[in-house]
């Protein structure tokens, strides 16, 4: 058998040449800004977002305006009602700057502070209303009597074993309903000067065209032997 010659290296083929790099992708445009409005104002400026993992802010203002918000019902009234409106628009102004954070508490103890201060001033006026009704009530049951409704006879004039002033009148009742009376009184010495002056206990109840006796006496010693007795005033006792 006869061998075969070698290839020569004219028969081997050429190794194959790398391909060309891609050419590189061209850069993004850059992004326009956003236009602005009509009028020419600026947008305003997107909310400040704490990063990932970052507490989230605390806005203080919220938070006071809450607690406001509560004592107005609690025990501060109008005062804290009032602080409390204030410090949840700051909240809120707040929260805005935040992106929302505690704009709910805000909210909350603005509206708990309006609704609290105007419920107090509608109790204070009421309050006035009625201690003004309540006044004038009293003063009509304790003010001076109706002359019709009464009649009176100082029936003695003197002065106790103690030298205290004293004396005693019948009181009649003329009117067709029970009634009870206080008296102002006087005690002048014989000269005419003062030795004492007040207003007697109520009456026991009188019944209706009855008299009774009443005493009145005074803790004022005096030396004059003829005290002068002066009824100055007959009032009403919650008639």
């Amino acid at each position: 058998m006869t061998d075969l010659p070698p290839p020569t290296p004219e028969s081997t083929p050429p190794p194959a040449s790398p391909a060309p790099p891609a050419p590189p992708a061209p850069p993004a445009p850059p992004v326009a800004p956003p236009a602005p409005p009509a009028g020419g104002m600026p947008p305003p400026a997107p909310p400040i977002l704490p990063p990932a993992g970052a507490p989230s802010p605390n806005n203080a203002m919220a938070v006071a305006a809450l607690v406001l918000g509560i004592l107005t019902f609690v025990c501060l009234g109008p005062i804290a009602g009032v602080l409390a409106i204030i410090f949840g628009f700051l909240g809120m102004k707040k929260a805005n700057q935040l992106g929302g954070t505690g704009k709910g508490m805000a909210l909350a103890g603005l509206i708990l502070g309006a609704v609290g201060t105007i419920i107090s001033i509608i109790l204070f006026v009421v309050f006035v209303v009625l201690a003004g009704t309540a006044t004038v009530a009293i003063k009509g049951a304790t003010g001076a009597a109706d002359p019709g409704t009464y009649s009176y006879k100082i029936t003695s004039c003197g002065t106790d074993t103690f030298n205290d002033p004293e004396m005693t009148i019948t009181v009649t009742n003329t009117s067709n309903s029970a009634k009870q009376f206080t008296f102002n009184y006087e005690f002048r010495s014989a000269s005419g000067s003062l030795i004492d002056s007040g207003t007697s206990f109520p009456t026991a109840s009188i019944p209706a065209n009855d008299a009774m006796d009443v005493q009145i006496s005074s803790y004022t010693s005096t030396t004059s032997l003829s005290p002068k007795c002066v009824i100055t005033g007959v009032n009403n006792w919650f008639n």
